[in-house]
C-alpha cells in the first residue's frame, strides 16, 4: 500500500469535524499523524513513493539572474558601435557646420565651403 492511500484513509480523523453545530478537533494532530507515518513505515505497512527530482531553483538578486542576457545585449550592441560611432560624429559635424552657416547668413556672409 502506497502513502497516498494510506493517508487517504487516515485523513478524516486528521481533519476538523462538525457535530451537533460545533467543531471538534482533529482526532490526530499533526505531530501524531507523522508519528504514526514513521512507525508504518519502519514496520514496512506502508512504502514511501518515488517523489519528484529536485530541481534547483536559482534564489538570487534580480541583477545576477539578468547578467548573462544583459552580456548578451551588450556584446552584441559593441558590434555595431564603431558604426553607430561614425554616424553620431558625422551627425554632430553636420550639425556644427549648419549651426556656422546659419550664423553666416544672419550676417551676411557668403557660405564656406568644405572640401
Amino acid at each position: 500500500m502506497g502513502t497516498r492511500e494510506w493517508l487517504a484513509k487516515v485523513a478524516p480523523q486528521t481533519q476538523p469535524r462538525l457535530v451537533d453545530g460545533k467543531w471538534q478537533r482533529p482526532l490526530l494532530g499533526a505531530i501524531a499523524r507523522s508519528q504514526i507515518i514513521k512507525k508504518a513505515l519502519a514496520a514496512g505497512v506502508v512504502e514511501l513513493e518515488p517523489t519528484r527530482p529536485y530541481i534547483p531553483v536559482f534564489k538570487g538578486h534580480k541583477h545576477e539572474r539578468l547578467a548573462p542576457i544583459r552580456e548578451a545585449t551588450i556584446a552584441e550592441k559593441m558590434k555595431a558601435m564603431p558604426e553607430r560611432m561614425r554616424e553620431h560624429r558625422e551627425a554632430r559635424r553636420n550639425a556644427r557646420r549648419n549651426l556656422k552657416q546659419q550664423e553666416r547668413e544672419k550676417k551676411g556672409l557668403p557660405p564656406y565651403i568644405y572640401d
